[in-house]
């Protein structure tokens, strides 16, 4: 028998992904043999995120040391999305290490305004942390070494702090405090709140059935229920579906896939009979667990907060009894915050007007450029005027 071409070409990956020495994650990577800077005793390396699968036994290691816990760091996860996501395309990875160890991981984006350079840590998603990975022993020197390469190529560093309590925050205020204006705080703005699901009745509870599972058969099959799912209720809702945006099916279809190995991605299914009326897709990091996606059945409404409710408790009766954090829950809102990384360079020249600096680079900088207009430059007169010192300019040329 013949298997369809969907079967064979999902067979045809994962094999893809299991062969060779580290399967489709690639080599390993070595900090020591990629091009990377020395500073304060760690070795930092800057590297598309697109190469982040050879970041993985490193990030297994000390995934459970994090500062914060996020599932949205995870190199498969991170991999995917840049290959996919064309909003990600241009993602980079600032790895931090020690000894081989790997102490910090910040997901990157340039960004370029007039005359200025700025680093960004973008929040991939609405239940995402917005903080980088930070090995918690070292967390401190790790982010000051990382803000310290960082300010070689760009002037600010901007990021997204939570009004709740966060320990990313305060190591960020705290290392900020002793500096005048160092760190700007935007307006507080609020996340973007689900609308509150419909309670199911007792007649539906009694004949649901849940069902999460991570095997990678499994969740191939869970994915497609629910995107079935979201398509439906797009439809009732007229909004445009997941699958309408080839670029996030591709990512969710491919970080599930790879992150189904790793037991890091699961699939929970709300099923009456054959029937699935809600679906969502649970990534997991160390003590956190992320809905990624979710999907209801647009004729049961009720069925979210059911699945809600028994994927909790499900995640209760785990060892490591991860928190299940949604888009905006316990969030008081969000502020864009901008970290000076070096002084602001001048607008003529460009010279970095620092407190150390000789008080007369200026002088010096306006003095080669007044030699500049005079030496032949074009659009300049190297003739000196004829008109006498004291004389009035005429009419038709007097400044305004």
């Amino acid at each position: 028998m013949v298997a369809p071409m969907w079967a064979r070409s999902n067979q045809a990956a994962s094999e893809a992904m299991r062969s060779g020495p580290h399967g489709a994650r690639g080599a390993v990577f070595d900090p020591d043999r990629h091009a990377g800077e020395d500073m304060a005793g760690f070795r930092l390396c800057l590297l598309p995120a697109r190469q982040a699968e050879g970041l993985c036994t490193a990030w297994r290691q000390v995934e459970s040391r994090a500062l914060v816990s996020d599932p949205f760091l995870h190199p498969l996860w991170l991999a995917a999305a840049a290959r996919h996501d064309s909003g990600l395309r241009d993602l980079q990875i600032l790895t931090v290490w020690r000894a081989g160890t790997l102490c910090g991981l910040f997901p990157l984006r340039a960004t370029n305004g007039f005359l200025t350079r700025s680093w960004q840590i973008p929040r991939l998603h609405p239940a995402a942390t917005g903080a980088p990975f930070l090995l918690r022993e070292e967390a401190e020197q790790v982010f000051a070494a990382a803000c310290m390469m960082l300010g070689t190529r760009a002037t600010t560093l901007q990021f997204d702090l939570p009004q709740t309590a966060s320990a990313f925050a305060a190591l960020v205020r705290n290392q900020s405090s002793g500096r005048a204006a160092r760190l700007r705080e935007g307006a507080l703005y609020q996340p973007a709140l689900r609308s509150r699901a419909t309670v199911a009745g007792p007649e539906m509870i009694a004949t649901l059935t849940f069902q999460r599972s991570s095997d990678a058969a499994s969740l191939r099959s869970g994915v497609e229920h629910l995107l079935d799912c979201d398509a439906r209720a797009a439809a009732r809702q007229r909004r445009p579906a997941l699958l309408q945006d080839v670029g996030t099916v591709n990512a969710i279809r491919a970080a599930s896939r790879a992150m189904a190995d790793d037991k890091s991605c699961q699939v929970a299914l709300l099923r009456n009979g054959e029937d699935v009326l809600a679906a969502a897709l649970v990534l997991f990091a160390h003590g956190r667990a992320v809905i990624w996606h979710e999907a209801t059945h647009p004729a049961h409404p009720g069925a979210a907060m059911l699945l809600h409710e028994r994927l909790a408790a499900a995640l209760a009766r785990r060892r490591d009894k991860p928190e299940l954090a949604v888009t905006g829950n316990g969030l008081r809102g969000w502020r864009n915050c901008r970290l000076r990384l070096t002084a602001r360079h001048d607008f003529l020249g460009g010279f970095a007007r620092r407190r150390d600096a000789s008080p007369d680079a200026a002088d010096t900088h306006q003095l080669i450029r007044r030699a500049g207009r005079t030496g032949g430059n074009p659009g300049h007169n190297a003739a000196p005027s004829a008109r006498p010192a004291g004389a009035t300019a005429p009419s038709s040329r007097r400044a305004s």
